[in-house]
């Protein structure tokens, strides 16, 4: 199991829908889809902790697509990956190159809604696990998981993914097992996009 880079969250801790720095006081995030959702987050709120994130994982579409949009709050495993801090951790999210067929009708048909265009082999975008636990762990999680972690998740090791925010461009990468190292060349791409929405003085 691969340590995950904890520098990435140490200087932000989360607390339900709020993320802090230890010099500053909890700032509620940015909601910004019409349902009031907290699960999706403004660049501006996340910019700092964004720009220090290098590890990434690689998961086939649709799934990159549907935790982007946030229909899927979880990420199934064989096995753990990686040891997922008590504070959760910010990764980014590479669309594998290969497209998982629909397990059945219903499969099929969210896919024809979804899948049109979608970018593969190419980081889409971060995504923040906040716990890695055996699914059978998860069942009895009081209160329960979002409905659409629950949808998905199966055995036997879940990740839970509480927030996702988009790339503008996504960025064309080659993937790896596990959760890997972000090559130079496509982390500085990647930081060049973070800083297009660096906060102006005025928070804007």
């Amino acid at each position: 199991v691969m340590e995950a880079d904890t520098e990435t969250h140490s200087l932000h801790k989360r607390k339900g829908d709020h993320f802090y720095t230890k010099e500053s006081e909890p700032k509620k995030m940015e909601v910004k889809d019409e349902d009031d959702d907290p699960y999706f987050v403004s660049w501006e709120e996340c910019y700092s902790i964004l720009l220090q994130v290098r590890q990434a994982i690689s998961i086939q579409q649709p799934e990159p697509e549907f935790v982007m949009k946030g229909l899927r709050r979880v990420d199934n495993r064989n096995k753990p990956i990686f040891r997922c801090p008590k504070d959760g951790l910010w990764i980014a999210i590479h669309a594998g190159v290969k497209l998982r067929p629909p397990k059945n009708e219903a499969d099929a048909r969210l896919f024809d809604q979804h899948l049109s265009g979608v970018p593969r082999g190419a980081i889409v975008g971060f995504a923040f696990f906040s716990q890695g636990m055996p699914f059978s762990d998860l069942l009895k999680m009081d209160p329960p998981a979002h409905p659409s972690c629950m949808r998905w998740a199966h055995e036997p090791f879940c990740y839970t993914i509480d927030h996702a925010i988009r790339l503008d461009e996504p960025i064309p990468c080659r993937g790896g097992p596990g959760l890997w190292e972000i090559p130079d060349r496509e982390l500085n791409r990647l930081r060049r996009q973070i800083e297009k929405h660096k906060p102006t003085q005025d928070g804007t």
